[in-house]
């Protein structure tokens, strides 16, 4: 393993993976992603030791780096932007366009605590 930053989430990925990993037939109730081992940003070494061989375009690598740390500088500063907005204006102020669809509960788990509608005595709970 090697230290990362700001890695951008993929859902194709995940949905790949899922795909792959899970058997079509029984049912999913739940899933649970977990981030370990993780350390302040400013903890994490610019150069750690790297084993060479002999089949990599090192040259190419490095160009790939730059390019990637350039994009996780841009991602940086979009998380940043997106965090003041819902800030200042609310956890509604952005949205990925399929949380606009017909159907989307994204707007509706936003105003509500923790996604869910506390204290409402219709959420079918019984009594």
């Amino acid at each position: 393993p090697h230290p990362v930053k700001g890695v951008p989430f993929n859902p194709e990925e995940m949905l790949r993976l899922y795909d792959r990993l899970v058997d079509p037939d029984l049912t999913i109730r739940r899933i649970t992603i977990a981030a370990c081992n993780l350390v302040p940003e400013d903890r994490i070494p610019e150069e750690a030791p790297q084993q060479l061989d002999l089949f990599t375009d090192y040259a190419a690598l490095e160009k790939q780096q730059k390019a990637d740390a350039v994009m996780a500088e841009k991602e940086k500063r979009l998380q940043r932007t997106a965090l003041a907005l819902h800030g200042k204006y609310g956890k509604n102020a952005l949205l990925k366009g399929m949380s606009l669809q017909e159907g989307a509960t994204a707007r509706l788990r936003n105003e509500q605590i923790g996604g869910h509608r506390a204290g409402d005595s219709t959420s079918g709970s019984g009594g």
